[in-house]
């Protein structure tokens, strides 16, 4: 694994239950507003997650388990859209913010390394372009600091012994040094404030260098007094804001600039697998990519080696040298197993056309199909006889290029579609097993 040197690392420590908050920080500072159009490529500067604290039932749920339910329910299908959530199973409220510190140190197994971790919780707004000025020009307000120093800085408000556990900004080398120091405080539910407030009376031992910054982070509980958005210049972080409608106002009247950590590439293929072919698949996702793959949920990918845009390539060579016919102008690659009569259409490539729009939309509206076992691949077969429809598309007859069924597997074959009505999950399972196995032995054979 290569190493991966980053700028800054943000992390927003959260609770399970945050979900709105998890919405607007991704919005608001990383222009995240959905998932349809996700990350091709990280910014090579900034690496953010939210850091779950462990979520324990609360005993007073017996009269509200639907609550609990939805809450768990909410949560996972918020872990399946997005990439960017790390549930933390150790910890808990008095040693959280440690806990933290030992999982950024870990980063360095990933070989991931950084500059500075920004540290916040979701009741906190922060100014990211603000911070990375301010780290570049090596001066917050009117301290300046040396290179040296910004490796163990600790930059945050520390009077306030609860505002260090909602921002602080550390230097690559001060999370370490905390953590070796921590037999030097009382108790840990806040090592940052307890460490500032010990070498404040122990100055020989700080091997640190705390900035204290009363002026860049602002306690909205005090909004009453100030408004922050007259001071918008010096915020580099506003915290205890516990209303959404509150955060969301405050991130509409700063307007602090967006940093984009996903970065797309040339070619953007969307992977979509799904029980039943829907419409908004057509309508949330496909305008957003070039490709859309689609795979039912009984195909599995047994070659993890293979691409899709190797398979484009390989799909382009066999039009163009073999049916002298443009690739431009296909616009759906479906398979047509060879002892069939009809195409498979469990697994194919669509690509991003007003083609693909107007046959999809005649797809669902074939409504006498999906009263029947055929469903939408009866609809997809009998359109595609269609002259409209038939020049642009390219049947693979290959039994192994992209939709292998279990009893034609070799060796290779980069997707094996356990097709027969209904989903037989135990056969799957016991495909990811012998797949496993041949991944670590790749001299085994294996059948379905």
């Amino acid at each position: 694994m290569a190493d991966i040197t980053l700028e800054n690392i943000k992390y927003a420590h959260s609770p399970i239950t945050e979900f709105k908050a998890r919405k607007l920080i991704r919005e608001y500072l990383f222009d995240i507003k959905d998932n349809i159009k996700l990350c091709m490529k990280l910014d090579a500067e900034i690496y953010y997650k939210f850091l779950i604290q462990p979520h324990k039932k609360n005993e007073d749920y017996k009269k509200d388990e639907k609550d609990e339910e939805s809450v768990l329910r909410n949560y996972a299908a918020e872990l399946v859209e997005y990439d960017d959530m790390i549930e933390l199973q150790k910890g808990s409220q008095y040693n959280w913010q440690e806990t933290i510190f030992e999982w950024i140190l870990s980063l360095k197994n990933k070989h991931i390394t950084y500059n500075h971790a920004v540290i916040f919780d979701v009741h906190s707004i922060i100014n990211i372009e603000k911070i990375q000025e301010t780290l570049r020009n090596l001066k917050i307000n009117v301290f300046d600091f040396t290179e040296d120093q910004s490796k163990n800085l600790v930059w945050g408000h520390f009077e306030d012994t609860k505002n260090s556990n909602m921002f602080a900004v550390i230097g690559e080398g001060a999370i370490s040094q905390m953590l070796s120091y921590k037999n030097k405080i009382d108790h840990f539910d806040n090592v940052i404030s307890q460490l500032y407030y010990y070498y404040q009376e122990n100055p020989n031992e700080n091997p640190l260098y705390f900035v204290n910054d009363n002026i860049g982070v602002f306690d909205w509980t005090y909004s009453e007094e100030i408004d922050p958005v007259d001071e918008d210049d010096a915020i580099i972080a506003i915290v205890n804001i516990y209303s959404s409608e509150e955060m969301l106002n405050l991130f509409t009247r700063l307007n602090f600039q967006r940093i984009k950590v996903c970065q797309p590439q040339n070619l953007s293929i969307a992977v979509i697998t799904s029980s039943f072919l829907y419409n908004n698949m057509l309508e949330n996702v496909l305008p957003y990519y070039d490709w859309l793959f689609w795979m039912d949920m009984d195909a599995i990918i047994a070659n993890p080696n293979i691409t899709i845009e190797s398979l484009l390539d390989k799909f382009r060579l066999m039009v163009e040298d073999f049916e002298d016919i443009d690739f431009d102008d296909i616009d759906l690659i479906v398979a047509k197993p060879s002892h069939d009569h009809t195409i498979n259409a469990g697994i194919f490539l669509i690509r991003n056309s007003d083609w693909s729009k107007e046959f999809l939309e005649d797809v669902q509206l074939q409504q006498q199909y999906f009263k029947t076992k055929m469903y939408e691949q009866g609809a997809m077969w009998d359109l595609i006889q269609e002259p409209k429809y038939k020049s642009k598309v390219m049947l693979d007859r290959d039994d192994h290029t992209f939709n292998t069924f279990p009893k034609n597997y070799v060796s290779g074959d980069f997707i094996i579609h356990f097709a027969p009505d209904g989903c037989p999950a135990e056969s799957i399972l016991d495909a990811f097993v012998k797949l496993e196995e041949y991944q670590n032995n790749p001299d085994m054979e294996i059948s379905f």
